[in-house]
């Protein structure tokens, strides 16, 4: 079975009170959604605001290509979606571990009476994992000769 990573936040612990915010998985997560939503809205505004305004360019006689009309016109539409998409980039390598074992490891080190390091902090078992429904592997012949 394949863990979204809404199910990774969604483990008993934060379901008692630590949000998802407080594991670097989360945060990572979290600034993630907020460059996507982002360019969803400069999506929305690209059809709403520019398309029409590309559109009456192109009925007042501009044969430029569209590349040039979004270069010159539109300059910092485009240089912002540009920086929002390399952010996205950018931040997608952060978002890796488990915020199960985040959250694991910092209510251990919260209730400790000494100061743990990173290294030394107990961590969560991996999960066991299986093929996924309907994943085949073809037979492997033995490699012995007659």
């Amino acid at each position: 079975m394949r863990i979204t990573p809404w199910q990774r936040l969604q483990q008993p612990k934060q379901a008692r009170g630590v949000r998802a915010t407080a594991t670097t998985y989360g945060r990572v997560l979290g600034v993630k959604i907020l460059i996507f939503g982002t360019l969803l809205l400069l999506g929305v505004f690209n059809q709403v605001w520019l398309h029409p305004r590309i559109d009456a360019l192109r009925a007042g006689g501009d044969e430029r290509p569209l590349r040039t009309i979004l270069l010159r016109q539109f300059p910092a539409v485009v240089t912002v979606e540009t920086l929002l998409g390399m952010a996205l980039l950018f931040v997608a390598p952060f978002l890796h571990g488990s915020a199960r074992n985040q959250a694991f490891q910092a209510e251990t080190a919260k209730h400790s009476a000494t100061v743990i390091s990173p290294e030394d902090l107990p961590r969560l078992a991996d999960k066991a994992s299986a093929p996924p429904p309907g994943y085949w592997e073809a037979p492997r012949h033995s490699s012995s000769s007659p």
